[in-house]
């Protein structure tokens, strides 16, 4: 005898409806885990390269400069010597000229400032420049003490005592002693600017 309609079990095909809903939400929930996790795991490890890649970096700044015998070397470490040397270079550029060297010799010292200021410096120094020309001054700082490089937040403290001795064509015009501080900020090396130094502040005092 055929089987009738009203015998059909629809609370059993619901609760195989249910199941297997179930199922599907059970599964889609692993996977989104899964996911989670994977995404978790790839943005750790993207942080251990970037951190490996910046340590590489670091370690693959070199510092060049010229030795006593004017040979160039390079450290990894930037050498007080070469600090020092870049600090005197910037004086020798700065206090030592006639009028056939003024004009070079203050563009060399506006280049070692940093960008900020060495436009102002510039203007300064060229006004310097052509009255020193007109005048037919020169003059030159000899480095009488050296003091100890203070090392500071970003930077160094570089300070010298010396003897400034000025002359107007070839005749004596003075001579005092200075104590000069330069402050130097650190940056990162470059094939340009392979000390990694800008000069960010100078402070003159007459002894």
């Amino acid at each position: 005898m055929a089987a009738r309609s009203d015998d059909f079990d629809f609370e059993s095909v619901l609760a195989r409806f249910e199941t297997s809903n179930t199922k599907l939400w059970v599964g889609l929930g692993a996977v989104i885990a899964a996911l989670l996790v994977v995404i978790a795991f790839m943005g750790w490890y993207i942080a251990q390269v970037e951190d490996q890649k910046t340590l590489l970096a670091n370690n693959r700044i070199m510092y060049a400069f010229p030795n006593d015998d004017g040979i160039l070397v390079s450290s990894r470490r930037r050498p007080e010597a070469m600090v020092k040397r870049f600090g005197r270079d910037f004086l020798a550029n700065r206090y030592t000229w006639d009028e056939d060297t003024v004009s070079r010799n203050f563009e060399a010292a506006a280049r070692m400032v940093m960008p900020s200021r060495a436009v102002a410096l510039a203007r300064d120094l060229q006004v310097l420049s052509d009255r020193i020309q007109r005048n037919n001054i020169s003059q030159k700082i000899t480095l009488l003490e050296e003091s100890d490089l203070v090392e500071i937040d970003g930077g160094y403290t570089y300070k010298v005592r010396g003897r400034i001795e000025r002359y107007v064509a070839s005749t004596f015009d003075t001579a005092y002693r200075t104590q000069i501080e330069v402050r130097l900020e650190k940056v990162v090396p470059t094939e340009s600017r392979p000390s990694g130094l800008w000069v960010a502040g100078i402070k003159e005092e007459r002894l």
